[in-house]
Formats: structure tokens, C-alpha cells, sequence
């Protein structure tokens, strides 16, 4: 789950009860109001970028379509009292605000809403 805050944009990870296994904060989100994976839409207005894992990776985008956006690449790990996630990369050019990145392989491909098609391994 992800949500945008001007605070804070906490990737949380929850278990099948929706106990919390990790969080990694992705940053203050500066652009609007915010956003989410969730369909709460406030002032018309929703992340639209949809997590998704590759590997051992969770893959999580954010930002605004007149702004930067961000793809952050984040690796949960167990620490000695629980779960905890790090950065693995972090992707600003051709960074999506809409399409959801596509993870085949050893492939993440991501599209920018002008349609070029970027690929990274």
C-alpha cells in the first residue's frame, strides 16, 4: 500500500490479518494533495501507479503529471526485531504518473504517459 502525504510517503507492507511487515518512506510528496494506491479519489485527483513486485523487489511510483515523478525500487530484509525495506534504485528520467511498470524477467519496463518506452535491468 502506498500513500502520499506533504509529510511523508510511506510503501507499507501488510500481512493477510493487515498487521504491518515493513514500511519504507518514499518522501514528501510536494506536488497537490497527495494520492494513493487506494480508489480514494480527492478533488479528482488519484495516484495512479500501482505497486508491484519483481523478484524480490517492490516497485512503487509516485508524483504529479506537471512534476517529477519518481520509480523507487525497495528491498524488504530481515532485520534482528523485524522486516525492514532499503532502496535498491531509484528512477526519476521517464518516470510514469499513470502506467503501471511491467516486470518480465530480469526486465522492468517502464512507459511514460507520451508513450516512450524505457527498459531497465
Amino acid at each position: 500500500m502506498l500513500w502520499h502525504s506533504k509529510q511523508s510517503s510511506p510503501l507499507v507492507a501488510l500481512d493477510h490479518a493487515g498487521r504491518e511487515v515493513w514500511e519504507y518512506d518514499l518522501g514528501a510528496y510536494t506536488h497537490g494533495q497527495g494520492g494513493a494506491t487506494s480508489p480514494i479519489v480527492v478533488d479528482d485527483q488519484r495516484s495512479l501507479v500501482s505497486p508491484i513486485i519483481a523478484g524480490d523487489l517492490v516497485i512503487a511510483g509516485s508524483g504529479a503529471a506537471g512534476g517529477t515523478r519518481h520509480v523507487v525500487a525497495v528491498k524488504p530484509h530481515q532485520t534482528d526485531t523485524r522486516v525492514a525495506a532499503s532502496e535498491a534504485y531509484h528512477v526519476t528520467r521517464q518516470a510514469p504518473h499513470i502506467p503501471t511498470p511491467i516486470a518480465y524477467r530480469d526486465w522492468l519496463f517502464l512507459w511514460s504517459d507520451q508513450g516512450i518506452v524505457t527498459c531497465l535491468d
